[in-house]
């Protein structure tokens, strides 16, 4: 139930993202995302040959389109990413966000990733966007640990930590970046 919360929520946020930068236009224009059709269950354990295809489900379904399948890469860190590119399949336009999920070892590791990545954008000219940010860990205070917001020339960026219970390590750290063209 939690998976499926930090999801919607995800999915809601990006839409608000993008709608409140200004990427959407006119018309039936929708966010990059929606909410998955499948929710795991977060007591069991996912084996490891399968957490692209877990996070590959996640992020597909209703009118959530994978672009481009979650595929594991290694951090820089040592840690196991898993990146994928989300499109919301009835939206105009090409609003796309790539989503990249490390694997942390800890609660500690996490949250120090969590603020390298954040001093890092703001480094590279993202505005923080503090009220998106709030509204997205109030949304889900028993699922999200943290949780920060920003934009620049029309791109929205969003990075968080959460612990899931159905993936080793349990602690990820995800990056949701992209807009028009994403």
């Amino acid at each position: 139930m939690q998976f499926k919360s930090i999801t919607a929520i995800t999915v809601l946020l990006l839409l608000v993202a993008v709608s409140a930068s200004g990427c959407i236009g006119g018309g039936n224009d929708v966010g990059p995302s929606a909410t998955p059709t499948v929710t795991p269950n977060p007591t069991s354990m996912v084996a490891s040959s399968d957490i692209a295809s877990y996070f590959n489900t996640k992020y597909a379904g209703g009118t959530s389109m994978l672009k481009q399948p979650f595929t594991k890469g290694t951090s820089a860190r040592g840690n196991a990413v898993y990146k994928g590119v989300v499109r919301n399949s009835s939206a105009v336009g090409s609003y796309q966000f790539t989503q990249v999920i490390e694997l942390t070892q800890s609660q500690s590791a996490a949250k120090k990733l969590f603020d390298q990545t954040v001093a890092q954008r703001l480094s590279e000219g993202f505005t923080a966007w503090p009220t998106e940010a709030a509204s997205f860990k109030a949304n889900s205070p028993d699922v999200l640990t943290e949780a920060w917001a920003g934009q620049q020339y029309g791109q929205s960026f969003y990075v968080w930590y959460n612990y899931d219970a159905s993936v080793s390590p349990s602690w990820l750290v995800t990056t949701s970046a992209g807009g028009v063209g994403g």
